[in-house]
């Protein structure tokens, strides 16, 4: 039995900046990997070639072609009827932690990473897919900006930071949410989504929590705020009661929402690795 770990994701930042002929969104984020959540994929060759199955502990989850794991197989240039897959879940689905992209992503690596030269080509599996490959490679310590679609990486070093991850008990689509983005604001300019993110990162280097509110902008939390008022409710009642070190927001498309907690460093930067969650 082969296994292989795929692991959750949170946008500490996500503008948009303008939409792609083909209607896809051009995007700047800043992305970092959480070591401790994460999806585990079991991967075999079928007893009999061309029975193969997915299985999954998460009765949510499609087990055909709908599943982004056959999508990643097909791209890596294997039938997945000639395999077993198991998913072991524990990132919540439809909750903007790139759930999906983290099972693809395990699949991908099962695979032999056929495209780890070029890993932006795994865009074509699924925007988030070129970093939780990444992010896979690294065993989750990896932490990157993302620009075209959030393909186009670079990492960059955090500094360790606690991030705990609270799951909502409501779903969001992100097509529904890029959606509604298009229907209700405009994108930013790249120069202003770049000096916004410039500053964000100094505020998270200096441990600067004024400048870390200010600067960390989620343009999908705003959408979510139309689709679901209630988790705006929830967001401004956690910082009203937040601590002085404390600061909660959404993580991509949402529902979930991050708590930052904001401690003294033991030492110095961990090349993007989380601590906590």
């Amino acid at each position: 039995m082969s296994t292989a770990r795929g692991f959750a994701k949170v946008n500490l930042g996500l503008w948009i900046t303008g939409v792609q002929d083909d209607g896809k969104h051009q995007l700047l984020t800043l992305f970092t990997a959480l070591s401790d959540l994460y999806d585990e994929v079991d991967l075999n060759l079928a007893r009999v070639p061309g029975e193969g199955r997915i299985t999954c502990t998460d009765a949510k989850i499609p087990l055909d072609s709908k599943n982004i794991i056959h999508t990643a197989m097909t791209f890596c240039g294997v039938d997945p009827a000639d395999y077993d897959v198991s998913i072991t879940k524990r990132i919540p689905i439809a909750a903007g932690l790139a759930g999906g992209s983290a099972d693809a992503a395990a699949v991908i690596l099962l695979l032999g990473n056929p495209h780890k030269s070029d890993i932006q080509q795994y865009a074509q599996i699924g925007a988030d897919v070129p970093f939780a490959v990444r992010a896979a490679m690294e065993k989750g310590n990896f932490a990157a900006v993302g620009r075209g679609v959030g393909d186009a990486l670079s990492s960059v070093d955090l500094p360790t930071l606690d991030l705990q991850i609270l799951p909502q008990d409501c779903e969001i689509s992100t097509a529904v949410s890029y959606k509604t983005f298009d229907d209700h604001f405009s994108a930013h300019s790249e120069p202003h989504a770049e000096l916004e993110l410039s500053e964000l990162l100094s505020g998270l280097h200096s441990l600067d929590l004024a400048k870390i509110k200010k600067c960390l902008n989620n343009d999908l939390q705003k959408t979510a705020y139309i689709i679901n008022p209630e988790l705006e409710v929830r967001i401004n009642g956690l910082n009203m009661a937040a601590g002085a070190k404390e600061f909660y927001f959404m993580t991509g498309s949402g529902p979930t929402i991050v708590k930052l907690t904001l401690r003294q460093p033991k030492s110095g930067p961990t090349d993007g690795k989380m601590g906590g969650r």
